[in-house]
């Protein structure tokens, strides 16, 4: 004869809440957690918001809103999907909208920029351009609110490509002058834009023109004046 074993059965919801922090996403990836709190048959409220409390999570399209068996909805693609949350008999419903600007070529550049800027929204090749030679892709400029027609936006005299450059460390073993060290942005029209020369004790800023020189030691192989 099979022994029993007696225990305490939590008693199913009566009903339940489902609250989503943000059900409407403009950028691919960008999650939201959701919260789940059932009403008992006592009256009381529970948090049942993990699967652990016996709660259920589906998308109804997981392409444009995929969400996790704890409830953590991401987005995926532009669309709209609905995200239904059971518990025993009781369930809820929130829709999530992802509104990201509708790209053709899925290159990461809105179809109503190109457009503005003179582009074929249907030219996979657009992204990686670069139309005012600045030293930025077109899918740079966009991402940094430059134009891709004008290679000095802000018209401070230093092309885009040189006022978003990520600075760098040049270090010398050996070269002319007590140098030690060139700290520099990136390379446009044949400059350096110099952030920090160290000689000695001594500091300064100037432009080098980066052509044949006699100093030597660096990792990249380029030599300077």
């Amino acid at each position: 004869m099979t022994g029993l074993v007696s225990g305490t059965v939590d008693p199913a919801p009566v009903s339940i809440q489902l609250a989503a922090p943000q059900s409407t996403f403009t950028i691919n990836g960008q999650s939201t957690q959701l919260s789940v709190v059932g009403t008992m048959p006592d009256s009381s409220t529970k948090d049942l918001s993990l699967q652990e409390k016996g709660t259920l999570y589906i998308s109804s399209n997981p392409a444009i809103a995929s969400v996790t068996k704890d409830g953590l909805v991401t987005a995926v693609s532009r669309g709209a999907a609905i995200i239904t949350v059971r518990n025993e008999g009781a369930s809820a419903a929130v829709q999530i909208s992802v509104n990201t600007p509708k790209s053709t070529v899925n290159d990461g550049i809105p179809d109503d920029w190109k457009i503005a800027h003179g582009f074929d929204p249907n030219d996979p090749s657009v992204a990686g351009q670069d139309t005012d030679g600045d030293g930025l892709t077109n899918l740079q400029e966009f991402q940094l609110g430059t134009d891709p027609r004008n290679p000095d936006t802000d018209g401070d005299g230093v092309s885009d490509g040189g006022s978003h450059a990520e600075p760098h460390t040049e270090n010398f073993q050996q070269a002319p002058g007590g140098v030690r060290e060139i700290r520099m942005d990136q390379r446009f029209g044949g400059q350096w834009r110099l952030l920090g020369l160290r000689l000695g004790e001594q500091s300064k800023a100037a432009i080098i023109t980066v052509e044949a020189g006699i100093a030597r030691g660096n990792s990249l192989g380029k030599t300077f004046e």
